[in-house]
């Protein structure tokens, strides 16, 4: 993905601020197509780091993650991958939802989620 395109997308540059990283997952699984989380991360940090912006750290990319899948906004592909480390956990590759890729939920996952009611919510947690 090219700095320019998520220039258009984030709007004008600003000191301090960093691009959205929900914008930024749908538009790399746009392009890419299925990828696994710490691919998107590592990806996301360099074009922050390009545009001089300061990234969020690791921990705060899954979080948000797990909002787009609770709202289901991203879905597992199925397609598993061993770790290049053998004491993580398998690589689990994520894909759009075609149907939702317009939804205004992408701005704001966190929020989206939040004003869903309280039943809803539950049927949308993955199992641990």
């Amino acid at each position: 993905m090219k700095v320019s395109d998520l220039e258009k997308l984030t709007g004008p540059r600003k000191r301090g601020k960093s691009i959205s990283p929900s914008i930024f997952v749908r538009e790399h699984l746009r392009e890419i197509g299925p990828d696994y989380i710490s691919s998107m991360w590592r990806e996301w940090k360099e074009l922050n780091r390009a545009l001089e912006w300061k990234p969020s750290s690791y921990n705060s990319f899954r979080s948000m993650f797990r909002w787009l899948r609770r709202l289901g906004l991203v879905i597992p592909t199925g397609l598993r991958q061993p770790s290049s480390n053998p004491w993580l956990a398998e690589r689990v590759y994520f894909a759009l939802v075609p149907e939702k890729v317009k939804s205004d939920a992408w701005r704001t996952p966190r929020k989206e989620y939040d004003k869903l009611p309280v039943g809803i919510r539950h049927i949308h947690r993955p199992k641990r």
